[in-house]
């Protein structure tokens, strides 16, 4: 009877023990879960400028805030920080949107935060001007009709997507707007801003009725809804930047505490003084899909392949 109280005994305190540390296991991994990142002594960010003075005053700011040695890695180019995030030599780097869009499929890498412009906007967005005075209502109206639309040749991704309302799958739009003289290009968005601002009677050979236009080029909308004086009938989805990103092995929380450091560095010129940014805001790789778009189509005839 001894014997199996005694067996009894010892079952029941190995079921308590067992049952104590598997509860306290799942509180901690409540409290604190695991991650790669927290076995890191030190971050390195991969930046495409030369070293400069001001880069130990932005490395001293953000090791107070992340709590972790900081320490950025000066190279040559944005290609340059992107192969060091590739190979492991950083853990974050400052790239291109579409460098990080080919390493984000390979599953290397994850956006942390956008690089904004120094007057703070980002990404490229182009809109179909027309002057304050034109019939046209819509964008449909102006290619169905025998008006002349004004470009800038863009080159790469970037230039696909600025030209995307003149293009269809098949690239068959340009080239009969162009057969048909209604697609000009001009030599920058100044001249084709001129352009289209020019009174009638004025080089009629070289006149056009609407334009595609970035509108950083073209300013804020004013209180009479144009912008530069023009009338805005179509605007393009946003055609992201340059981008901080991580290492895919980053964790969650780490990669956060790095995007909320850069958006606080904004709110000193001094420590974007080595850069040429006017600061960073957070993003997602949602944001990056419309490149996959364009990086999908078909290639222009005379273009080389992207990928």
């Amino acid at each position: 009877m001894a014997r199996r109280y005694f067996k009894i005994l010892i079952f029941s305190l190995t079921v308590v023990l067992f049952l104590a540390k598997g509860v306290s296991g799942f509180a901690q991994v409540l409290v604190s879960p695991p991650e790669e990142a927290a076995k890191l002594k030190q971050i390195r960010i991969a930046v495409p400028f030369k070293k400069h003075p001001g880069f130990s005053l932005f490395e001293k700011f953000l090791s107070e805030k992340m709590k972790l040695k900081v320490r950025l890695l000066p190279n040559a180019s944005k290609a340059q920080s992107g192969l060091l995030l590739r190979e492991g030599k950083a853990e974050f780097a400052w790239m291109t949107a579409e460098s990080f869009v080919i390493l984000a499929d390979q599953m290397k890498a994850i956006s942390v935060a956008a690089v904004l412009e120094k007057d703070g906007q980002y990404g490229l967005q182009t809109a179909l001007v027309v002057r304050p005075d034109s019939t046209f209502e819509n964008e449909q109206d102006v290619l169905r009709s025998d008006a002349r639309i004004g470009y800038v040749a863009m080159a790469g991704i970037r230039g696909r997507f600025y030209q995307s309302l003149l293009t269809d799958e098949n690239w068959q739009l340009l080239q009969e707007l162009k057969e048909k003289n209604r697609a000009l290009k001009l030599a920058n968005f100044k001249v084709l801003i001129d352009s289209l601002k020019a009174p009638a009677q004025k080089n009629r050979e070289r006149r056009i009725e609407a334009a595609l236009i970035p509108i950083r080029e073209l300013g804020e909308i004013d209180a009479e809804g144009l912008r530069a004086g023009l009338k805005e009938l179509w605007l393009s989805p946003l055609y992201p930047d340059d981008v901080i990103a991580s290492r895919s092995d980053i964790g969650k929380r780490l990669r956060y505490r790095l995007g909320a450091a850069l958006v606080d560095v904004g709110n000193d010129p001094k420590l974007l003084a080595p850069f040429d940014a006017g600061g960073f805001r957070l993003t997602e790789d949602s944001a990056f899909e419309v490149i996959r778009e364009y990086m999908d189509r078909p290639e222009q005839p005379g273009v080389p392949k992207v990928r």
